[in-house]
This record gives structure tokens, C-alpha cells and sequence, in this order.
């Protein structure tokens, strides 16, 4: 039961944050570039994509997640939820295949977004 309270109020302190890193942006005026709108999906990429988007400033949104987590799984479920609605698609990246990177290393914790 107390695993159970604690993954939930993870879960919720998760999607506060997510509220208003969203209400954020949107004052910010951030948009993704026009190829991640219209469809709902999550693309698996590797660290080399993601370096290669910075490279190329291209914006986009990732999922850091680790593989066998139930958090991560969870939360993953939230975001394909929100993605239903939004029509919006982003990547996703296991944390093992980051964390030795500068970028994971500045990752405290996961799932991140």
C-alpha cells in the first residue's frame, strides 16, 4: 500500500510539474516545428539523433525513461494519454543509453520529460 501511495504521488507531482512546464512554454511562445503536430506518437531514438537535432537547433520534446521502471511505465501511459488529445508526437531515450552523456548527467531523475 505504501509503494503504491508513493508511485501515485510521484505520478502527481509529475504531471504538476508537466502542467506547468507546459503553461510555461506557452507563455514562452515555444512550438515544436510543424512535423511533430497532426500525429500521436512516440519515436525510440538514440543519443546520436539527439545530438543531431541540437546540432541542427531543431526542436523537439524526449522521454527519458528507463526500461522495467513502473514509474516510467506509468508515466508513459499519462503521456500517451495527453498525446491522444494533443496530436503531437516526441521521442523517447532509455536512461541507460544517456546517462554517461553530458545530457544525462544532468538528468536527476527518471521518467523525465
Amino acid at each position: 500500500m505504501k509503494k503504491r501511495y508513493i508511485i501515485t504521488s510521484l505520478l502527481t507531482v509529475t504531471l504538476i510539474a508537466l502542467a506547468f512546464i507546459l503553461l510555461y512554454n506557452s507563455k514562452t511562445n515555444f512550438y515544436l516545428e510543424e512535423e511533430y503536430y497532426g500525429v500521436n506518437d512516440i519515436k525510440e531514438i538514440s543519443f546520436s539523433t539527439i545530438e543531431e537535432l541540437e546540432k541542427n537547433k531543431k526542436t523537439f520534446a524526449v522521454l527519458i525513461y528507463q526500461p522495467m521502471c513502473a514509474t516510467s511505465s506509468h508515466f508513459e501511459k499519462i503521456v500517451d494519454e495527453f498525446l491522444e488529445d494533443e496530436k503531437i508526437s516526441i521521442y523517447k531515450v532509455a536512461f541507460g543509453d544517456i546517462k554517461e552523456t553530458k545530457i544525462g548527467k544532468k538528468v536527476q531523475y527518471y521518467p523525465s520529460f
